[in-house]
């Protein structure tokens, strides 16, 4: 093995099956992790700002090749992985649908009315450009997975409101959150005002 007086002052990785295992460059490790990521050589050069020669060539001296098959797979996990993603964030915002239909429901005023109405059209909007576009290429076992965990989390949504409800006729009131509470107030009130006023 070279001493580090003969070496050019840069540290290059030893290609595999010289049995010697030598110091690796920072960016050799970097074009190795992006590698294993499934990024082709030209994501590789424009990720880590490594001309695209030098990452062929670290590639080269990794033992990596960047076979187009194996880039593909991973970005078609990528994409899932986002897609997954996406609709984690767009029942998050079906939550915040259904906080702002109940807010909505129990508007006293116009004016909170008006304004309740727009939030639950804004989130509405926001909530159908989170939906993921599906293309013929995927597969309909993902959407039908993609799909069942949505509606498990609606199913869960709707669970904690019914325990919400059972907590609130039981006067258990600690647990429950603050929206709801105003929510069951707000719908004693105007169930009231009805029976008043017949």
């Amino acid at each position: 093995m070279a001493s580090p007086e003969e070496t050019s002052g840069e540290l290059v990785p030893l290609r595999p099956g010289d049995g010697e295992r030598g110091p690796v460059h920072p960016r050799a490790e970097m074009v190795k992790v992006l590698a294993e990521q499934g990024f082709g050589r030209n994501e590789i050069a424009r990720r880590s700002g490594i001309p695209e020669v030098t990452v062929s060539r670290l590639a080269d001296s990794l033992g990596i090749s960047f076979d187009r098959s194996k880039t593909d797979e991973a970005l078609k996990a990528r994409l899932a992985d986002l897609r997954q993603a996406q609709m984690g964030m767009a029942l998050g915002l079906f939550e915040d649908i259904i906080e702002a239909r109940i807010r909505l429901r129990t508007s006293s005023t116009a004016r909170d009315f008006a304004f309740h109405s727009k939030a639950v059209g804004d989130l509405t909007q926001a909530y159908q450009r989170m939906i993921p576009e599906w293309t013929s290429e995927d597969d309909t076992e993902n959407a039908k997975s993609l799909l069942g965990d949505l509606m498990e989390g609606i199913k869960v949504q709707a669970a904690y409101l019914d325990i919400w409800d059972e907590m609130y006729d039981r006067g258990e009131y600690d647990e429950i959150p603050e929206t709801h509470m105003e929510y069951r107030r707000k719908k004693e009130a105007s169930e009231r005002e009805r029976r008043d006023h017949y």
